[in-house]
């Protein structure tokens, strides 16, 4: 069947028990070994613990199963057979559980204060901190939810998880641009970062950062923007859109609003001071 599709992956008993996972040294999967080594690239490798007894220190061992997932990239673990014998153990293998499979993990969002135009840019940058990749495809989507909550606009981005190999030192750097083609009122907007099945079966994607929604969503900051008739009015640093820049503007920066790239009109903020 492995010789069929890249497409099938492959399954083993017994995860840290000695004898199980010798495919590379014993002549006899010379053969098979050849497929195997690097199928995980492309279709999932599966396990599961092997012991109708107490799952002790020494066989199975954690330690073993942990390097076992590591070398040969397995992405999941069954887990019925097995009986746990000490908190020691039960965190070894929790910690066995979390190495398995992918680890999603963006480390840069970089996106404008406000909207000066119909185009949003947004710049991204994502690991792979796991061991295996995606086999099934999921689709980025960036939104923009008004103060109800209510979603206004989302755009897909180019950023493919499907086939996303590990690596844990040189992030991929996405620039995605998108057209905003429907009208936004003023105010402001929260970006949502949410990845969904395209086939709309599964329930968004997981990844391995905090502030989850309920929802599924990751909301990764706010986003101004004025109605076409006003874009010409909007001001340097004006985080309120109240057409003013003073000291407010800036409490809302230092709270946690805009980015590092916001500008800000110093002498605006010197010639409203007064009206604080």
């Amino acid at each position: 069947a492995l010789s069929k599709s890249v497409d099938v992956g492959w399954r083993v008993d017994c995860l840290g028990r000695p004898g199980y996972f010798n495919f590379p040294t014993q002549t006899n999967y010379a053969t098979a070994w050849a497929i195997m080594q690097d199928r995980w690239k492309t279709a999932p490798v599966v396990v599961e613990y092997c012991t109708d007894g107490t799952l002790d220190a020494s066989d199975p061992s954690q330690d073993d199963a942990k390097k076992q997932i590591e070398n040969f990239h397995i992405s999941a673990i069954a887990n019925y057979n097995l009986v746990l014998s000490s908190d020691n153990t039960m965190e070894k293998y929790i910690l066995n559980g979390k190495i398995a499979g992918y680890r999603i993990v963006p480390t840069l969002f970089e996106f404008p204060d406000y909207l000066s135009s119909s185009t949003l840019n947004i710049k991204s940058s994502w690991l792979n901190l796991g061991n295996a990749p995606l086999y099934e495809p999921w689709d980025i989507y960036y939104q923009l939810r008004n103060a109800q909550n209510a979603v206004v606009w989302e755009g897909k981005s180019n950023m493919k998880l499907k086939g996303f190999l590990p690596n844990s030192t040189t992030p991929t750097t996405v620039n995605d641009v998108f057209t905003i083609n429907t009208g936004l009122s003023s105010g402001s907007y929260k970006l949502i970062l949410i990845i969904k099945d395209p086939k709309v079966v599964r329930k968004p994607l997981p990844i391995a950062i905090t502030g989850v929604l309920s929802d599924g969503g990751y909301e990764l900051g706010t986003i101004g923007a004025q109605s076409a008739n006003n874009l010409s009015n909007i001001r340097p640093g004006d985080l309120n859109l109240d057409n003013e820049v003073n000291l407010l503007d800036y409490n809302l920066l230092v709270a946690g609003y805009g980015t590092k790239y916001t500008i800000f009109d110093y002498n605006s903020i010197v010639s409203n001071y007064d009206k604080q």
